[in-house]
C-alpha cells in the first residue's frame, strides 16, 4: 500500500492556507485527504475523530506535530513534518512548489500527482 492509498491528514495552525492548499492538491489528484488545524478558532480544529481517521498525518511545523501527539489517537500514526512556514498566501505558486517538493520525500507518487493538478 502507497501513501497515495491512505488518508492523509494536513495539519497547520489555522487550517486556512498551508494545510489546506495540501488537501487541495491531494483531493484533485484522487486522494483521501483532510486538513485541520491546531489553533483553537482554525477554520476545522484539528480533533481525536480526524487523527483517528488519518493513515498518516503530515504537519507543517514541529509544533502541529507535538499538538497531533498529545491527542489519544495519535499513538502509533505516521506523523511527518515538512518544515514549511506559515509565510505564505493560499495556493501561492511558491507554497505549492515547496509542497510537492516537500512531500516528495514522503512519497514521490504523491509528490507527482499534486504537481500534475498543481498546473
Amino acid at each position: 500500500m502507497t501513501i497515495s492509498t491512505k488518508a492523509i491528514l494536513f495539519v497547520c495552525s489555522q487550517g486556512r492556507i498551508r494545510s489546506r492548499t495540501a488537501e487541495v492538491l491531494a483531493v484533485r489528484a484522487g486522494m483521501d485527504a483532510r486538513s485541520c488545524g491546531t489553533d483553537a478558532d482554525a477554520m476545522v480544529p484539528i480533533n481525536d475523530h480526524l487523527i483517528r481517521e488519518a493513515d498518516i498525518i503530515v504537519c507543517m511545523e514541529e509544533h502541529h506535530a507535538a499538538t497531533v501527539r498529545e491527542f489519544m489517537h495519535a499513538e502509533g500514526k505516521s506523523i511527518h513534518v515538512l518544515g514549511i512556514e506559515d509565510i505564505y498566501e493560499p495556493f501561492a505558486p511558491r507554497l505549492v512548489a515547496v509542497l510537492i517538493e516537500k512531500i516528495g520525500a514522503l512519497s514521490l507518487d504523491v509528490s507527482r500527482a499534486m504537481a500534475r493538478e498543481a498546473k
